[in-house]
């Protein structure tokens, strides 16, 4: 995914709109290749160094990637798990006697869960950010 942002970042309109099905692996690396080149001479560093931490950022991202063939990243996927047994914790409280340790305790869970989430989506729209504007970033 980064390397495919990376190639969209790096090619001019001709090359964009030239583009060949990504299911073709050896062109889809060699646009890679051509992508790695511009980036590295753009940012002024050498290839290994640059690939280097192209591999670190892929790791740290990782889990975290907008949907790819219709389907979340394990982190996304954790999120909406997450919310979701929120809901159903929610209900179950709906079901009991207010006010009773076990209804207290958790609605605390329920107010924590929201929190992580709300931060969660905050650090993934950096995330996504990061990820779209990336060539923008190659110089830094």
């Amino acid at each position: 995914m980064l390397l495919e942002t990376l190639i969209a970042a790096s090619e001019g309109p001709i090359e964009a709109a030239e583009r060949p099905n990504l299911a073709d692996t050896a062109s889809f690396l060699k646009r890679g290749e051509r992508a790695i080149a511009r980036a590295v001479a753009l940012a002024q560093m050498p290839v290994a160094e640059f690939t280097t931490n192209l591999e670190a950022l892929a790791v740290a991202l990782s889990g975290s990637a907008p949907k790819i063939a219709r389907q979340d990243a394990r982190l996304r996927d954790m999120i909406t798990n997450l919310d979701n047994l929120a809901y159903q914790v929610t209900d179950w409280t709906g079901e009991q006697s207010e006010g009773t340790p076990h209804v207290l305790a958790a609605r605390f869970i329920v107010e924590t869960v929201r929190q992580t989430l709300e931060c969660a989506e905050m650090a993934l729209a950096t995330t996504d950010a990061l990820i779209a504007d990336l060539g923008l970033f190659v110089p830094a």
